[in-house]
């Protein structure tokens, strides 16, 4: 399946085969449906890449990515940012987008801004990837 993670993967390099990712969405769809419980075991070699991966790609809740979010002069204060953080972390003054300390995280702001004017300090490319099945509206926290 295609890497949206932008600190993770470079998503100008993610074309997908779109029948393959189908093809697995389908077989958890069917999982969940079929209330199977799957138990995954962890190997020497994955506990060893997921020590690494929290070490680099993962944040304190709280101040999350806060201080790794640059905001450049595309924005228009908009709000969708603002409006898609689920932990209402995000008000808009004066124009811009404002982090407060209560970020998990999720880069619904940076992968979902109209402009793309939010961005990571280590993002791998400025590509973002956008469901083509979900409106932006379905997003949006009223």
């Amino acid at each position: 399946m295609g890497e949206n993670c932008i600190t993770f993967a470079d998503m100008k390099k993610q074309e997908g085969d779109s029948k393959k990712q189908q093809d697995a969405i389908d077989q958890i769809v069917g999982d969940i449906v079929e209330k199977k419980k799957y138990v995954k075991r962890n190997s020497l070699l994955s506990k060893l890449i997921t020590s690494s991966h929290k070490k680099k790609y993962e944040f304190p809740m709280g101040i999350g990515i806060t201080e790794e979010v640059t905001v450049n002069d595309a924005c228009t204060g908009c709000g969708t940012c603002s409006r898609l953080c689920p932990m209402v972390n995000i008000h808009i003054e004066n124009g811009r987008p404002f982090f407060s300390k209560n970020c998990i995280s999720c880069g619904s702001c940076i992968q979902n801004c109209p402009k793309n004017a939010i961005h990571h300090n280590r993002e791998k490319s400025s590509a973002r990837y956008r469901n083509p099945h979900i409106e932006i509206g379905e997003l949006l926290i009223s």
